[in-house]
């Protein structure tokens, strides 16, 4: 597992873990709606998360008691439900998936160049 690396937050000591499509990130999505580099989520010494969008063009949202809200910085609880481009997921997820790589191979469509018919490939 490779960790992104250690900041400070308001005095806080946080080890922080990137999230995104991109198979280098610590937390990988596969979701053409999640940016390559999408957000980072920071967990503190105290047991709380912070997450973060890193400027990404689907947003990151947070699911509160009015609907989703987009959020550039926020600090959440493991079972808030949060919204990444069109993927909604918890922080508990996230934090399952640290260190995992995308296990299904990604897909995409190609036209075959002796049939002409759209054939599916997987890298």
């Amino acid at each position: 597992m490779k960790l992104s690396g250690r900041q400070k937050l308001l005095g806080v000591a946080l080890t922080t873990y990137i999230i995104g499509r991109s198979r280098d990130c610590d937390i990988v999505i596969d979701d053409v709606t999640v940016s390559r580099r999408h957000a980072e989520l920071a967990l503190g010494e105290s047991g709380h998360f912070v997450i973060t969008d890193l400027d990404s063009s689907g947003g990151t949202f947070l699911r509160g008691a009015s609907g989703w809200r987009q959020i550039r910085r926020a600090q959440i609880a493991l079972a808030d439900r949060i919204r990444l481009g069109a993927c909604e997921t918890t922080a508990q997820d996230l934090v399952s998936r640290l260190g995992q790589k995308s296990a299904a191979p990604r897909k995409r469509l190609e036209r075959d160049p002796e049939t002409g018919e759209i054939v599916t490939r997987f890298e």
